[in-house]
């Protein structure tokens, strides 16, 4: 194809033409009928602006490119001629050769094309009347060794195509059809796309452009002589031979359309666009558009109006789809065209360009396949179906539907308010703030099908199920915000994630697998063998027989991350950490069943809350809190300053530092403190015994206490109260204050234990009345006494006693 000249000779410009044209508005006229002006407008896009020559028509009436009217004529001889002619013109003349009948079908085929996009019209007229473009072919190949144009200038243009290269009888899709659209887009004042250097009005020079590299090919213009992107031009177009264009392209469109307006009238009911596997053909609402020469799609389609589909449901393999303007969908490899040097047009059909940000000419709906698809909706409210396949269906913004069918899908609405359907399979649905569900009833979630389902929330939402029954998920995946989520069925193993927020997450009776995520979480699997994760924040975890911790370690259980985590008990079920090794939770609160459960880092300060049940709770060697609940429980402080509340039963207390508190109700059961250092009985505990070998004191209180000493040398007071004594092994002293009671010992040694009486030295003694009583020594004073249980009243010596002031506590 020779390039498209505009020859500005000053007997093709009027004597008025003005230099003077104001950017984007109309030059001066040039004749009678349609006539052409200089068009100076940009868009600021090198693809548009690099089409644009500036030669236009516009309508003599309103002074505009907009409503044209275009003739045409097909002239059967040279005296139908009516306008100037170059010496090249002349010169084809002489040789002309005119378009038959399939020729001139073809041509009003292409003509219509044009029609389709723009606010213009063509007006055939007969061969011997005055016309704006005239076409014809010549056998002169000196003149015309392809086929050229002229662009808008003056009274016509002459499209000349060499009559021993191009076919009578014109294909969609070879090189023919190309070339009638390309001479065609010259004739309405496109240029060469390639192209930086071109001619221009005398005074009013173009700034040179051309499209840009990554769009300079015939995948975007029919304009360009790049078949494909960095085609070198040093051959010609290198396509197959029905792999050209079959259409002006999204970059000639959106030229044409800044030149003479758009369109929005074609196709502008609601429309769908189907295609041949078998022939490539494309069929508006079911009517045939004009079988191409070969299987290829090769096409970018403009619509005008309504709600619009591409069905690709009569394809079986994975297709691509973009309802985008200026995307593309790959469909059909086997319909790709093959434009040269092993590269394929990127794609079966394109999308053109939104005119001025109107939307009308969007298409709104895609209809996948049998294979595994992918399809990507546009600003409007898309419908995407993605039919049988593992399809990925994403809807972008507005309020979409995504139906996904059978297979295993991914349905992502994008911004809006979104509905899904998902189908059979296990399908992935990502939801949004306002989505709903296709098939849900009432105010419930039904995305019932087969197969295992996931629901994941959008950054920037959040899900709650309260009050909201939801059905045919098996796994969630939360976002940053704070979900509340609930399974539904029993026969279902959830998988609930959570993400970051505080979120709340509960799964019903199967096995069901919880993931808090970051933040404070609340996790609780029901009933089941159910595992957890909490991640970090003050997470509660409610535990029931049989559960386990997603990131257990060998037999150990780890929920480890940053924050104060809560293991709660459910009712009906127990916990033991024995030969256990957990990590994680600092709080535990048990439920009504027998729990065992152990502290295991010192850098830990455990709340450990054993509810009803006889309970063994163990801190570490922190400042650990340990609630026994109801039941006789065992509470075990371990290092650490540690509080000690055993609640009702008879509770025992482990007590390693003197810093621990134990707390007891009154008439809370017997108590008894089992402790490994000095210590001192508070209200409404009842026993206390030392172990080790450390020569510790044991203090009582007004609580008929019994009292068993260590291995050491220890000191030993019941308190008020009716007490019984034992030292045990060592040097035992035994302390009497005045009101202590009647108190009994029942190991003492004389000669190697004593009984001390803080009364001072004689003469201050008390008046002792000791008596043998059979099964021991009574020693009673001052309406007090002691039974040495036992010892012989004739063994008890002076040295037995004395009378320190001085005790250690």
């Amino acid at each position: 194809m020779s390039s498209a000249t505009l020859d500005y000779q000053s007997n093709f410009l009027p004597d008025n033409f003005s230099s003077e044209i104001p950017e984007g508005t109309l030059g001066s006229p040039k004749a009678s009928n349609s006539r052409g002006y200089y068009f100076t407008g940009v868009t600021g896009d090198n693809n548009i602006d690099g089409l644009i020559s500036g030669g236009v028509w516009y309508d003599p009436d309103s002074l505009t490119p907009w409503h044209t009217e275009i003739s045409y004529s097909f002239p059967q001889n040279s005296f139908d001629f009516q306008s100037h002619m170059s010496l090249d013109d002349i010169a084809a003349r002489n040789n002309l050769v005119s378009f038959g009948n399939l020729q001139q079908t073809a041509m009003r085929e292409v003509f219509d094309g044009f029609e389709a996009i723009a606010q213009i019209t063509f007006t055939k007229v007969n061969s011997n009347e005055q016309a704006n473009i005239v076409i014809a072919g010549t056998t002169n190949s000196a003149v015309t060794p392809t086929a050229s144009s002229e662009l808008p200038a003056g009274n016509d243009v002459n499209q000349w195509y060499n009559a021993n290269i191009y076919d009578h009888a014109p294909q969609i899709g070879s090189y023919t059809w190309h070339t009638l659209i390309h001479e065609t887009g010259h004739s309405l004042g496109l240029a060469h796309g390639h192209e930086v250097d071109r001619d221009s009005p005398p005074d009013e020079p173009i700034p040179g452009k051309a499209m840009d590299p990554n769009r300079d090919s015939m995948e975007f213009s029919i304009m360009t002589y790049r078949s494909y992107i960095n085609d070198p031009l040093d051959g010609g177009y290198s396509n197959e031979d029905y792999g050209y264009a079959q259409s002006l392209m999204m970059y000639d469109i959106a030229a044409i359309q800044e030149m003479y307006g758009a369109n929005y009238e074609t196709n502008s009911g609601d429309t769908t666009y189907t295609f041949s596997s078998i022939t490539g053909e494309m069929f508006v609402n079911g009517v045939g558009q004009g079988t191409p020469g070969d299987n290829r799609i090769f096409r970018t389609i403009w619509d005008g109006n309504g709600e619009d589909t591409y069905d690709f449901s009569n394809y079986n393999t994975g297709i691509n789809v973009d309802l985008s303007p200026g995307s593309w969908s790959l469909f059909s490899e086997n319909q790709q065209a093959y434009l040269g040097d092993g590269n394929y047009a990127r794609a079966n059909v394109f999308n053109a360009l939104l005119y001025e940000g109107d939307s009308r000419s969007l298409i709104e709906n895609a209809v996948g396949g049998d294979g595994n698809d992918t399809i990507i909706g546009n600003i409007a409210n898309n419908r995407l179906n993605g039919g049988v396949g593992n399809d990925t269906l994403n809807g972008g913004d507005g309020n979409d539907t995504l139906i996904g069918g059978d297979g295993n899908d991914v349905l992502r609405g994008g911004t809006g308010a979104d509905a899904y359907s998902a189908g059979n399979g296990n399908d992935t649905i990502y939801y949004a703030n306002g989505d709903k569900f296709w098939n849900s009833k009432g105010n419930g979630i039904n995305v019932a099908g087969a197969g295992v389902d996931t629901l994941i929330i959008e950054s920037g939402s959040y899900f709650d199920t309260n009050g909201l029954s939801w059905y045919g998920f098996e796994r969630f995946v939360g976002a940053e915000m704070n979900d509340r989520v609930k399974g539904n069925s029993n026969k279902i193993h959830y998988h609930l994630d959570g993400g970051a927020g505080n979120d709340t997450l509960t799964g019903a009776g199967g096995n069901d697998t919880l993931i808090g995520g970051d933040g404070n979480d609340v996790l609780r699997g029901g009933t089941g063998a159910d595992a957890y994760s909490a991640g970090n924040g003050n997470d509660t975890i409610y535990y029931a027989n049989g559960d386990k911790f997603w990131n257990s370690k060998g037999n150990g259980i780890n929920v480890a991350g940053a924050g104060v985590d809560t293991l709660i008990i459910e009712s009906g079920s127990y916990f033991d950490t024995n030969g256990l090794s957990w990590y994680g939770f600092e709080r535990f609160v048990g439920a009504e069943m027998n729990d065992r459960v152990k502290g295991n880092s010192n850098k830990i300060n455990y709340h450990l809350d054993g509810g009803a049940g006889n309970d063994t709770l163990t801190g570490a060697g922190g400042n650990d809190t340990l609630n026994g609940g109801d039941g006789n429980d065992t509470l075990i402080g371990g290092d650490g300053n540690d509080i000690l509340n055993g609640g009702e039963g008879n509770d025992t207390y482990f007590v390693d530092n003197a810093g621990d508190t134990i707390i007891e109700a009154d008439n809370s059961g017997i108590d008894t403190i089992i402790s490994g250092v000095s210590f001192k009985l508070t209200d409404n505990i009842e026993d206390l015994t030392l172990t080790g070998t450390a020569d510790n004191y044991a203090i009582g209180n007004s609580e008929d206490n019994t009292i068993i000493g260590n291995d050491g040398d220890n000191h030993i007071e019941g308190g008020a109260g009716t007490d019984i004594l034992t030292g045990g092994a060592g040097s035992d002293l035994f302390n009497f204050r005045e009101g202590m009671g009647n108190d009994i010992i029942t190991d003492f040694e004389v000669g190697i234990d004593k009984i001390n009486i803080p009364a001072g030295p004689p003469p201050d003694y008390p008046d002792f009345v000791i008596t043998d009583v059979g099964d021991g020594t009574l020693v009673e004073y001052n309406g007090d006494s002691f039974l040495l249980k036992g010892i012989d009243a004739a063994l008890i010596a002076p040295n037995a006693f004395s009378w320190d002031w001085e005790l250690p506590y």
